[in-house]
């Protein structure tokens, strides 16, 4: 007799691990006391029964009531065309489109077909680590009630209604859910009960929770992110750091731009039409045994060939208000050129970029990439900080971001920056306008036959600009490819062929979903 009533989540997970150890190490645990035969013949017998129970669901209620299922309205599911194309994405052949083709689904008000659902949600299941919130846009309310009736799909798709209860009596998930929601909508209260319960929370959830200050971060949140300054757990005092760096009125702030200023001394140029006189910075590294230091942030562990002093130095430079250099110099072009030739040029590359992006500054971000290759050259990766291409592309806008590198391709020629430019296109991940995508095509096509036989250069194509590039430029990839050449191999004719479909399915899957219901 198999009791499904007990546990048989629980029971599955038992029967796996006996699978995998083997019968004859563990024997078949908790096995019925009433059951006759063999451990094996009982064993399979039990694990098809939990199979086709994890198929069909829970089990009714004793009273005989079913769970509630009517719902207030009928919602707009897409076409059977698109519903044929998720079908298609959710079998694997173009899984990576799913994202998309929720968002696309979502912009037109329509709902994945109920037939999906389940489907749906196992993806979200399987990847744990990708936002799924795409996901929940297009399941509608069935989707909400079927997952609800799943523990598998509960954790992550049900999105109960979260309340101040759900703070103190839910599961760790769905902790991390309300936070990251009250950050959002009232974050002064959303830290007051983080506050609260702060010294009873373990240290791993402390670490998680901090991260949410980053949503509705403000000049409010310093008290408690100073407290922070002081955890026992290293991760805490990082990120506390780090947000305290994002705040240019913040006493962390303040307190680094007084240090920067006892170790700097810049003197800006002159012009003149007779004499002109270049900008000059002189630099004195700061004393890493300043304990003061080391809790603001300026961690010099794990520097590298960079050395301790200057990784701390660029820490440094990395919480200051960009609003200072400002002050020390006008011309910021000169100011730039002059700090990236000194003989500390590595830490300012790291600080100011890492400054950049915690002060989400385009106006700083934009100069930067159009320097990219100087910056990088003159930023080896040291400790917790680095330069993020990413992170900078991320302080514009989609048409400033496109904008920045047609400028930076039209002033470098591609022969000598097409590594840059191909970090730039790999690092640009919105949805490439039309006129974007014809451009970077025309480099990316060029830059791959420059480079065939560099077979890196296949799984990008694939996987990352046919995500990208725009679907309406589909006719064209096929196009202008050395075909006759010895060196063009079956493997970059499967590539341009993969690179079409994709862009083709794209295309035919915006359109059907682009008509509706």
């Amino acid at each position: 007799m198999i009791k499904l009533d007990q546990q048989p989540v629980k029971r599955w997970q038992n029967l796996t691990s006996s699978a995998v150890l083997g019968l004859d190490r563990t024997g078949l645990a908790n096995q019925d006391p009433d059951s006759t035969g063999e451990p094996l013949q009982n064993f399979l017998h039990e694990i098809s029964v939990l199979s086709l129970y994890t198929q069909l669901g829970k089990t009714c209620a004793a009273n005989g009531n079913l769970p509630y299922t009517a719902f207030d309205e009928e919602e707009r599911t897409c076409n059977a065309k698109a519903a044929l194309q998720l079908r298609d994405i959710l079998e694997g052949e173009y899984q990576a489109l799913l994202p998309e083709w929720c968002h696309v689904a979502n912009q037109k008000q329509l709902k994945a077909p109920p037939e999906c659902l389940p489907d749906l949600m196992d993806y979200a299941c399987q990847h744990p680590h990708q936002d799924c919130r795409f996901i929940q846009e297009v399941i509608g309310k069935k989707g909400v009630w079927l997952a609800s009736q799943n523990p598998s799909w509960k954790d992550i798709i049900y999105t109960k209604n979260l309340d101040e209860e759900t703070w103190h009596t839910g599961t760790h998930p769905e902790r991390l859910k309300y936070l990251s929601q009250l950050r959002a909508e009232d974050p002064q209260k959303a830290r007051q009960l983080t506050e609260a319960s702060w010294e009873q929370e373990t240290p791993e959830n402390r670490a998680l929770f901090i991260e949410k200050f980053r949503i509705g971060l403000n000049i409010e949140d310093e008290p408690f992110l100073e407290k922070c300054l002081d955890d026992s757990r290293k991760p805490v005092r990082h990120m506390a750091a780090i947000l305290l760096s994002c705040l240019p009125a913040s006493g962390l702030c303040k307190r680094m731009t007084e240090r920067l200023l006892h170790l700097v001394t810049y003197h800006s140029g002159k012009k003149g039409l007779l004499l002109s006189k270049k900008p000059t910075i002189e630099v004195v590294l700061p004393d890493i045994s300043d304990q003061s230091l080391l809790r603001d942030g300026a961690d010099p562990q794990k520097a590298g060939k960079l050395g301790q002093k200057a990784v701390a130095f660029a820490n440094i430079i990395a919480a200051v208000p960009l609003q200072v250099w400002h002050q020390m110099d006008r011309d910021i072009e000169a100011l730039l050129h002059t700090v990236l030739s000194c003989d500390f040029s590595e830490s300012f590359s790291l600080g100011l970029s890492a400054a950049t992006i915690r002060q989400q500054n385009p106006e700083w971000a934009s100069f930067i990439l159009r320097n990219y290759p100087v910056f990088i050259a003159k930023a080896p990766s040291a400790g917790t900080i680095s330069v993020d291409l990413p992170g900078l592309i991320n302080c514009l806008t989609p048409e400033k971001r496109e904008a920045i590198i047609v400028a930076f391709a039209e002033k470098n020629s591609a022969s000598k920056q097409g590594e840059v430019l191909n970090e730039f296109l790999l690092s640009c991940d919105h949805a490439w306008s039309e006129d974007f995508s014809q451009f970077a095509f025309q480099f990316l096509r060029q830059h791959y036959i420059k480079n065939l036989g560099n077979y890196q250069l296949r799984r990008p194509m694939i996987e990352t600009f046919s995500l990208r590039l725009s679907p309406r430029i589909a006719e064209q990839v096929s196009a202008g490819w050395p075909t006759h050449s010895n060196r063009f191999t079956a493997g970059d004719e499967k590539m341009v062929d993969q690179l079409t479909t994709i862009l083709q399915f794209r295309q035919t899957m915006i359109k059907e979903l682009c008509r509706g219901a």
